[in-house]
């Protein structure tokens, strides 16, 4: 297996007294896409955070080019460490189904060598739809199931068109949304105000140059995931075994 990115920065015995979160995402720009409320609300709180990305985003042939540029991302973004996996069975494609299994295994060997106490990814639906979301969040279920831990799972809510598209005013309408339907623990909201939304999300993205075209654009403008991110624990599912 090709691994690539960068190692962790920090060592010390305070690495073990803090929450380890590894965000588990398909290609480079997911994070900036769809994740930066998560990342910088975890890192406010002093929790360190790693990225797993499972693919290069090789499918227009730009793989070493995408390499690169999450990298940068992940610095601008605080994230600790990246890793990038470049598997033939893991190539970036509209209609490429992730063996699920493959990714379990990927999981389990980061999340015992990074020490991992939380796992975030996507939820089924894969916020966009993309099957390569989709097989990542069937991973993470995969692993889970043959190896219930302490660690707790994470997925990000996708919603629907309609509630996707209120950009800076996702804030308010997930806390009436909260409000209204009485959500409990299961449910975790991460929200940063719009300025720094719209301000991280943009740099995050315009980082990723060669995805940076005018519909990313009005994505990061207008929609929730700069601003608002509602995680839903996965509860692990019975054993096969």
């Amino acid at each position: 297996m090709r691994e690539e990115g960068r190692s962790p920065k920090k060592f010390g015995r305070i690495m073990d007294l803090v929450e380890r979160v590894l965000l588990v995402t398909a290609h480079p720009d997911d994070e900036a896409m769809f994740f930066v409320p998560t990342i910088s609300t975890l890192i406010k709180n002093s929790q360190i955070v790693f990225l797993l990305c499972l693919s290069m985003g090789d499918f227009a042939g730009l793989g070493e080019t995408r390499k690169k540029e999450l990298v940068s991302a992940c610095d601008y973004l605080e994230i600790e460490g990246v890793y990038i996996i470049d598997r033939p069975e893991l190539k970036d494609g509209p209609r490429s189904d992730w063996p699920t299994d493959l990714i379990s295994q990927i999981i389990r060997d980061h999340v015992t060598k990074l020490n991992i106490t939380k796992i975030i990814t996507f939820d089924r639906q894969g916020v966009s739809g993309h099957p390569n979301h989709i097989s990542v969040s069937n991973g993470v279920r995969t692993f889970l199931q043959h190896h219930p831990s302490e660690i707790t799972a994470w997925q990000l809510e996708s919603v629907s068109m309609l509630r996707k598209w209120w950009g800076p005013l996702s804030p308010i309408v997930d806390a009436l949304t909260f409000f209204l339907l009485d959500r409990k623990s299961s449910h975790i909201t991460y929200t940063i105000s719009p300025i720094e939304g719209f301000r991280k999300s943009w740099a995050a993205m315009e980082l990723h140059f060669s995805q940076w075209v005018w519909f990313r654009r009005l994505f990061v403008i207008f929609s929730r995931y700069g601003y608002s991110n509602t995680l839903i624990r996965i509860q692990p599912p019975s054993s096969t075994s």
